[in-house]
């Protein structure tokens, strides 16, 4: 599965094997030699890149990660193919004729909990709906601030991708 990564306004691509403990990793289509040796605790990894090694230590926030290498800070976001397609589609499903925001499943799934009720006002990311997906349960969010105009599902319904689950009108 391929990673993507920004930082200081580059993005990478990135495909790692599954094991993460050597080989090869192809970043933005360049393949490239890597070993990797985790850190113990309080102390940085250790990351060989076609033969240069870095010192990597890695810190996640709310805002994405910070990597701090050879006693430098970046910051990083780093998102997978799901995630991706999960922005497409919530950038694909907002109704631009009425201005309402369509929430639709990214994936097949049960739903677990819904965490609105029509009429409530939501603020753009706020969780609205849990659906569980191979044993893994994935928080949808609101993708805009307004009104829960709609909900088009029930706790314990199956639904498949792309199934229309609640509307949201602006306010």
């Amino acid at each position: 599965m391929n990673q993507f990564v920004e930082i200081l306004q580059n993005k990478f691509t990135i495909s790692l094997p599954a094991d993460l403990k050597g080989g090869k990793v192809v970043v933005n289509d360049v393949e490239i030699e890597f070993d990797y040796r985790p850190g113990s605790v309080g102390s940085p990894a250790s990351l060989i890149l076609n033969g240069i090694c870095y010192s990597v230590d890695a810190i996640a926030d709310d805002d994405g990660w910070v990597v701090r290498t050879n006693e430098r800070d970046l910051r990083a976001t780093v998102t997978d193919e799901t995630r991706e397609k999960k922005k497409v589609l919530a950038r694909s499903t907002s109704g631009k004729e009425t201005g309402a925001s369509k929430i639709k499943a990214p994936m097949p799934g049960l739903i677990i909990k819904i965490e609105i009720e029509k009429g409530m006002l939501v603020e753009k990311g706020t969780g609205v709906i849990i659906i569980e997906a191979m044993k893994m349960e994935n928080e949808i969010k609101s993708t805009t601030r307004g009104i829960v105009s709609e909900i088009g599902v029930t706790s314990g319904q199956s639904v498949e991708k792309g199934q229309h689950l609640l509307t949201i009108t602006p306010s």
